[in-house]
């Protein structure tokens, strides 16, 4: 709790985690939702990604050097992330260096 709290009050955004039985359909995984202008969307996610790539308390290894972060979006917001062709996501990956993958709407 004090982790969500002090992403909560540094970033101006509204987060909720799924409850243990609130996960995504054939999945072990929860949902966590975060709102807000969009500054504070990338301040809370910046956040979120620094704390996953620090070791945990307690832990004698150290992080895995890749990650997973699903995001769930509309079709029109995705389209928007795909751009013409694909060109807009080919260029974040290329940029970035990661791998992304847009799954299909039935998946």
């Amino acid at each position: 709790g004090t982790v969500l709290k002090k992403i909560r009050d540094e970033s101006g955004s509204r987060i909720r985690i799924s409850a243990m039985d609130e996960v995504l359909p054939i999945t072990r995984e929860r949902i966590a939702t975060i709102a807000g202008p969009i500054e504070s969307l990338l301040r809370a996610q910046q956040m979120i990604s620094t704390i996953l790539a620090e070791p945990r308390q307690g832990d004698d290894v150290a992080p895995p050097t890749d990650r997973t972060l699903k995001l769930l979006m509309s079709n029109s917001a995705i389209g928007a992330i795909i751009g013409k062709g694909g060109s807009v996501i080919k260029e974040i990956m290329m940029t970035t260096g990661a791998t992304i993958k847009v799954s299909q709407p039935n998946e």
